[in-house]
């Protein structure tokens, strides 16, 4: 006997990788159009001084830009890999598993985090006032 180790098709399954698909069509586009804009951009620059203070003051921070349209894009498609695989019970194991560390984790930074605040202005409390202990 063999058992049934697949979910029922999902829809939203197959929403969600024509969106990844469309979106990373589109993130390439904007980094195109980003690059695009900043090359016409610096070629209305005509005096070689303004040009050289232009590409100082814009340069890093449009090729980041188009970096990070890049980026998104490549996470997108990277989103659909095995995407065939995904109603599989292994895969949602997986996912829900993911998910559960992550929040767990998360969870666990925030607490940290406020703890070590407390912890810090508790010691700035009784460095300044000897003796007192701090009441936050």
């Amino acid at each position: 006997m063999q058992v049934n180790s697949t979910i029922p098709h999902s829809p939203f399954l197959d929403a969600w990788h024509q969106a990844m698909i469309y979106g990373a069509i589109v993130m390439c586009m904007v980094a195109a159009l980003i690059y695009i804009f900043y090359q016409i951009r610096l070629a209305s620059v005509r005096d070689y001084k303004e040009r050289h203070d232009f590409i100082n003051a814009n340069e890093i921070k449009w090729y980041k830009y188009v970096f990070y349209a890049f980026g998104i894009a490549v996470a997108m498609i990277i989103n659909l890999y095995a995407a065939g695989k995904v109603n599989e019970i292994g895969v949602w194991f997986f996912c829900q598993i993911l998910y559960r560390h992550c929040w767990l984790n998360t969870r666990r930074l925030y607490i940290g985090a406020g703890s070590r605040i407390l912890l810090s202005h508790c010691s700035e409390t009784v460095s300044s006032v000897s003796g007192d202990t701090c009441h936050a």
